[in-house]
């Protein structure tokens, strides 16, 4: 299952399945990264954050698939 917070209310049939091709990970933390140094920061995150390979090696990457025509 997978629960939405913030006022939204539902639980939704998921599968999750981790993201273990290289390339893929480097793609996705490589977007992310970029997000979180912008010049605009309004979360107050420390910038710059952890560089790629730190992300690389200590951060798992999970997809997320929900199946379509399953509702509790």
């Amino acid at each position: 299952m997978f629960h939405l917070e913030n006022g939204v209310r539902a639980d939704l049939r998921a599968v999750g399945t981790p993201v273990l091709d290289r390339a893929h990970r480097q793609a996705v933390f490589s977007s992310i990264i970029a997000d979180l140094n912008q010049p605009w920061n309004p979360a107050g995150i420390r910038q710059p954050v952890e560089p790629l390979d730190e992300w690389m090696r200590g951060s798992p990457l999970i997809s997320v698939d929900f199946p379509e025509g399953e509702t509790e």
